[in-house]
């Protein structure tokens, strides 16, 4: 041990000794007896009960454990040296001490440190609280950054000093942005027009519905001529009051068409106009229904017709999946039942009224160049007896069910059209001819039966076996039939009625 460090000690020992000189004698021996384990004598009197010295010796030392804590802040200041004098004791041998000054060492090391850490506990706890107590900042947690727009778009756009990583992956997203807010749009305009096109034909269909049952009866077939005079109907006043391209509205009982026909009269409009409005000029998805451009029905100027009515009227409509518009024939082919319980159309025009039943509903291709082609839209009038049993005849030989209402030279015909989902260009045509004069209208609908060759378009065959035989026997319209040696009336094939 170094000189300085031996000064030191012998003033820490002499300050020790002058501070506990005031203490009685009992205490140092009965701590030490404490402390290393020697067995401390109590006094006491001739009848075992304790003196009054231990009474005496307590207050003592309490008063010595006070004082030491008013001085705590003093002893802060010569810890260290403390500590110093501890570590140099530890690794370099220390001088004897008589028995008295070691246990009064040991006896003053051992209560004051306690109280140091209790202290210096407690002074921390309370800085903290008060810090807390006075609303103090918290320096670690970070500042919120100030919201600016130009952030934004710098996040959003590409911008001066992004690399090109960075620029490819803003350009992508806003593209994605773009194109899904377009659809978004596309899809909510159209079911917004479906939505408001159902409302109008809604509302006009009970306003219809309610016309026709007071002034109407279905039972009454009405065909006119020429220079024939006829009078607007109520129906005809309503329909013409809200588009002046109204011609008449087109009812299949107990299905959802019910609808006005609206028909644009010059060939640059055409059969396109009405594709994508409603009745009401609206945009709408959903279209309307509506006459081919080139035919004629009730054309009426001062009150009388100006032409006969085409032989074949055609009438448009799109296939929407909630069953609207013309959306609904697709049950004659995807439900057998369905043609026996819905066989009649109503056509209404301006007029008057007119009823047809259904003779004929199939498929065709609307591009089709081989030899099935059946452009059926295209054909409005017929020249001679034989062009109209040809085309009643192919569409026979193409429908998919079978029935027992007659077709004859003379007869109008009213033809539906509207796109099938069978392939891209296929179309569903439900063919009807008028009801005639005094003729039971349901005569004949209730005899369907499932064609057993169907004449399909080529298309078709891409995807299905072609088991059509063009050989095998059919029962055509018209008066084409041989007379065997019995003279009775024999059924000619398909190839007999070439």
């Amino acid at each position: 041990m170094s000189n300085k460090d031996e000064e030191l000690l012998e003033s820490i020992l002499r300050e020790t000794e002058g501070r506990h000189a005031q203490q009685p004698v009992q205490q140092p021996a009965e701590q030490s007896g404490e402390q290393y384990g020697a067995e401390p004598v109590p006094a006491s009197e001739p009848d075992g009960t304790l003196t009054d010295s231990t009474e005496q010796v307590q207050p003592a030392e309490q008063s010595d454990a006070s004082a030491q804590q008013q001085e705590s802040s003093q002893k802060q200041t010569e810890e260290p040296a403390e500590q110093a004098v501890s570590e140099a004791g530890a690794s370099e041998p220390q001088p004897e001490m008589t028995g008295a000054a070691k246990q009064e060492t040991v006896q003053e090391a051992m209560p004051e440190a306690k109280p140091d850490a209790q202290t210096a506990q407690t002074d921390q706890s309370q800085t903290d609280k008060k810090t807390k107590a006075q609303g103090a900042p918290n320096k670690t947690k970070p500042k919120r950054k100030k919201f600016s727009y130009v952030d934004v778009l710098r996040g959003l756009f590409p911008w001066k000093g992004d690399s090109g990583l960075e620029i490819t992956r803003k350009i992508v997203f806003l593209t994605s942005v773009i194109a899904f807010s377009v659809c978004l749009e596309l899809i909510f305009s159209y079911y917004w027009g479906l939505y408001q096109s159902n409302k109008l034909y809604d509302q006009l269909q009970q306003e219809i519905e309610q016309i026709s049952l007071d002034t109407v009866d279905p039972n009454t077939i009405q065909q006119g001529s020429v220079s024939e005079y006829m009078e607007l109907s109520e129906i005809g006043r309503k329909l013409l009051a809200q588009n002046a391209d109204a011609v008449g509205y087109i009812s299949i009982p107990g299905t959802k068409v019910n609808y006005p026909i609206v028909q644009r009269r010059n060939e640059e409009d055409g059969n396109e106009y009405y594709l994508d409005k409603s009745f009401n000029l609206e945009p709408s998805k959903a279209g309307s229904i509506y006459l081919d451009y080139r035919n004629d029905f009730d054309r009426v100027e001062d009150g009388r017709r100006v032409c006969e009515n085409s032989t074949n009227l055609v009438v448009y409509g799109h296939n929407m999946d909630n069953l609207s518009m013309f959306g609904s024939l697709k049950n004659y082919r995807n439900d057998w039942g369905y043609y026996s319980k819905h066989p009649l159309i109503t056509l209404c025009s301006n007029y008057q009224t007119y009823t047809y039943k259904i003779f004929a509903f199939f498929i065709i291709d609307g591009e089709d160049e081989t030899e099935t082609k059946f452009d059926c839209w295209n054909t409005l009038n017929f020249n001679s007896e034989e062009e109209f049993y040809n085309y009643v005849n192919s569409a026979k030989r193409r429908a998919l069910q079978l029935n027992g209402v007659d077709v004859q030279y003379g007869d109008q015909l009213l033809t539906l059209f509207t796109c099938s989902g069978i392939f891209d260009e296929a179309r569903l045509v439900v063919m009807a001819r008028m009801v005639r004069p005094d003729e039971d209208p349901y005569a004949g609908t209730q005899e369907s039966q499932q064609n057993p060759n169907v004449l399909w378009p080529t298309i078709y065959y891409r995807w299905n076996k072609n088991n059509y035989d063009p050989d095998a026997e059919f029962v055509p319209y018209g008066p084409v039939t041989t007379t065997s040696d019995d003279n009775r009336p024999e059924e000619t094939t398909e190839k007999d009625a070439r």
